[in-house]
Order: structure tokens, then C-alpha cells, then sequence
């Protein structure tokens, strides 16, 4: 989509105005329904747009991004725009200057159109918000999104959006991107600068990338400096596939059998390998982790607005509060044995673990967050590895996303090997052996 709504503007088929328009007439026509937007400003996104068609004009376009509608999480700060996290407590709470990944991707030109929905603080696997409002599944309106970056999901999904920031802690990209159907990258840690970003866990969270597959992804992270120019010394090698066997094994039958087919469909050689560890057991500790340091950036809140924070989130507040320090400490072990464990598998730029990004599809609204979501996915964040989620896995019921994972700095080469995937999958269906 990136590529060619840049060919477009570069041709002259279509202006900077005509795209962002066409993003906010897919937002009146369908975010009553499906809440991907907590705030949405046409005024600004038409000026950008328009400034955007004047550098053209000028042959001063900024490259790739110039012109290119965006959406940003509404946790990461966006000048002018409310900066709530999707709390009620935060709600008229106004960002006076851009986070530096907003502010990387608008001195490129990108246009932003407005602020993703969350659930509360980002605390959630799913986009169901007490304040805001539930974010729907473009592909299926009658289930969840995924979460926390549910609403950036959607909207790029939905065709809201073309690009959209979001952040991830235990797979907040990974598992919307997986369930919408969409590409989703999470960068090793500090890849992308979380300056602006209302923090979860400094040692977890990332700001990362949707986009409608894994060439948009590329061109994004290049197009924005987000990746370095030159490639590492394994770039032209082929990639080395490590399935993890005790991942898979807690996904059902249907989702195995359609990754088995994917990894042989590839023809890059693979081996099946075990984690050796709980990835439950390290969901919880990293929850522990989050709920520790968010008590500290929110206790003051907590103490003089009680009222402005859900029950749930509430709860999940006091109990860090109420915690032993052996847990937390404990907890942080966990993840140090973790990031030892995925640095002694993926010891090279070219391996990559290969497994779904998640057990299932989406699943419907009316069911409640389950524990098990951010399984296949929050041991990642504690290795402080890169990960991408590529729309080319699918069961019956939807899609469940195939998940690459790859060593700490090995973005470029687990970017560029996700776009090969979506290559080689897209021609072996079209002409099938």
C-alpha cells in the first residue's frame, strides 16, 4: 500500500489531499462501528496533506513517508491531541509536542490523522476500553481486534491508515496485527526512540510498526532511519528456520498443520528446537513487571482521582503496591533466563524462531480477555529480541499470523527475511507444485 501511494503521488495520479481525504471518508463511514480513533483531526491532517502536495510541487518531497496518512497510538504523544493512554484519569491531558517516534515519521511527511484507540493504560491483549469503547475487527465486527494496539491495528485493517505507530510490551503489535490481518514489527529494544511514550515497563516496551504487509514494514523502517542503511554481514544469507516445538504444541491442531505447510512452503532449512521454558510463567512475570512500574509513574493519580481508574486497572495498581519484593525480584530473574535462553538459540543474524503469533483467531467480542493471549508472544519483549507478525498464516476461522523472531539488532535482516516469506508464500499459491 505504501509503495504504491507513493508511485501515485509520485506520478501525479492522485495528491497527498486526495489520499488523507480518502483515509477520513473510511473513518466517517466506519469508526462509529468499529472505535479504532479516540480523537481524529481533519483540519491538521489536510494541512499536512496540503504542505505535503506543495514540497512535491517544489520537487522537496522527504522521500517515501511524504504524504503518507498515519495513525498513532493513543499513548505516544501527538501535539495538540489529547495524550490519555485511553484513561479516564488522563483524558484532558493535551500533549504540547510530539514523542520522538511521532516526531521521526512528521519530519518525513507523513500526515498524521489521529490518535489510536487502547485498552486503559495499555493493560489489556484486547481493545475493550470502560472509558472509550470496544475496538472491532475490520475483517470480522463482531470480534476483537487484539490489543493494546488494537485500534492502530483496525485502522490499517479498515483502510484508515496506511502506516500506523503502536507499542508493544508483551505482543501489543504482534497480536493485533496477527488477528486484523495486517503486518506488525516489534524492534529490538531501542530501535525506535520511546521519548513520549507513557511507559508500561521500561525494560518491556517498544514502539513499533503496522502496516498492511511486510514490504510496507521495510519501506516504513528504511524511509524513517528507523533501521540502519547497510546490512549486516549475514544479510545475503539464507535464513535459518528454529520452530519451537513447545510453543506450537500449545496451539491446536489446525494451527499446527497450517505452519507445518507454511515452513516447508518457504524451503529455507528449519529444525525443530524447544524453548525449555514456561512462556505462562513468563507472561505473569512480566505482568509483575508492568504492574510494579506503573504503579509508580500512576500512584500519585491513584491517590487523588481513584475515580478515574477502572476497577480492574485499579486492582492491578494495588496489588503491585500490596506485592513482596522477592516476587518482583523473582520476576525479573525469569526474564533474565529468558533473554539467556533465546540469545543461546538464535545465535546468529540469520536464525530466526518461526511459530504462529497466536493460538487462535480472533475471537468475539463478547468474550472476555483470555490469560493465554500474550503466550507465544511476551517472551519475546524479555529477550529484548525483534519480532515481526506477517499476514500469511491462516486457519479456517482467520488468521492467526506467522510470527519470525530474531536476535537483539538483527532488525534489518528479520525485516528484509519477512518480506522474502511473503514472496515466496504469495508464488507458491499461485503456481502450487
Amino acid at each position: 500500500m505504501i509503495s504504491q501511494h507513493a508511485l501515485g503521488l509520485q506520478s501525479g495520479d492522485f495528491t497527498a489531499a486526495d489520499l488523507v481525504e480518502a483515509s477520513l471518508a473510511v473513518i466517517d463511514e466506519r469508526d462509529d462501528q468499529l472505535r479504532c480513533f479516540l480523537e481524529v483531526d481533519r483540519a491538521a491532517a489536510l494541512a499536512q496533506a496540503r504542505a505535503s502536495d506543495r514540497r512535491r510541487s517544489k520537487g522537496e518531497a522527504l522521500g517515501p513517508l511524504d504524504g503518507i496518512p498515519v495513525a498513532v497510538k493513543g499513548n505516544l504523544a501527538v501535539a495538540g491531541y489529547a495524550w490519555s493512554a485511553g484513561m479516564a484519569t488522563r483524558k484532558d491531558l493535551r500533549a504540547s509536542e510530539d514523542a520522538a517516534s511521532v516526531a521521526t515519521l512528521r519530519a518525513k511527511g507523513a500526515v498524521i490523522v489521529g490518535a489510536t484507540n487502547l485498552p486503559e493504560a495499555a493493560m489489556g491483549a484486547v481493545t475493550t476500553n470502560p472509558w472509550f469503547g470496544t475496538c472491532r475487527n475490520p475483517l470480522f465486527p463482531d470480534r476483537h481486534a487484539g490489543g493494546s494496539s488494537g485500534g492502530s491495528g483496525a485502522a490499517v485493517a479498515a483502510g484508515m491508515a496506511s502506516l500506523a505507530l503502536g507499542t508493544d510490551t508483551m505482543g501489543s503489535v504482534r497480536i493485533p496485527a496477527a488477528w486484523c490481518g495486517v503486518a506488525g514489527w516489534t524492534p529490538s529494544a531501542g530501535t525506535i526512540p520511546a521519548g513520549g511514550l507513557i511507559p508500561l515497563s521500561t525494560r518491556l516496551d517498544t514502539v513499533g510498526v503496522l502496516a498492511a504487509d511486510a514490504e510496507d514494514l521495510w519501506i516504513a523502517a528504511q524511509a524513517a532511519g528507523f533501521i540502519g542503511a547497510s546490512p549486516s554481514p549475514a544479510f545475503s544469507r539464507q535464513p535459518r528456520l528454529f520452530v519451537p516445538e513447545d510453543l506450537v504444541e500449545r496451539t491446536p491442531a489446525e494451527v499446527q498443520g497450517r505452519l507445518r505447510d507454511r515452513v516447508l512452503d518457504l524451503g529455507w532449512p528449519f529444525e525443530k528446537v524447544r524453548l525449555g521454558f514456561d512462556p505462562a510463567r513468563v507472561r505473569r512475570a512480566g505482568l509483575l513487571a508492568v504492574e510494579a512500574e506503573s504503579y509508580l509513574f500512576y500512584r500519585q493519580a491513584l491517590r487523588d482521582d481513584p475515580e478515574g481508574f477502572s476497577t480492574q486497572v485499579r486492582s492491578l495498581l494495588q496489588y503491585a503496591e500490596r506485592a513482596p519484593a522477592w516476587k518482583l525480584a523473582q520476576a525479573h530473574q525469569i526474564l533474565d533466563s529468558v533473554r539467556d535462553r533465546v540469545a543461546k538459540l538464535v545465535a546468529a543474524d540469520h536464525h530466526l524462531l518461526a511459530f504462529p503469533t497466536t493460538p487462535h483467531p480472533a475471537l468475539p467480542v463478547t468474550d472476555p480477555e483470555p490469560p493465554w493471549l500474550g503466550d507465544l508472544t511476551a517472551f519475546v519483549n524479555a529477550a529484548g529480541a525483534c519480532a515481526v507478525s506477517i499476514p500469511v498464516l491462516s486457519v479456517d476461522d482467520g488468521p492467526v499470523g506467522l510470527q519470525l523472531v530474531g536476535r537483539p539488532r538483527a532488525d534489518r535482516f528479520l525485516l528484509q527475511a519477512a518480506r522474502k516469506a511473503e514472496h515466496r508464500l504469495a508464488a507458491n499459491e499461485r503456481d502450487p507444485l
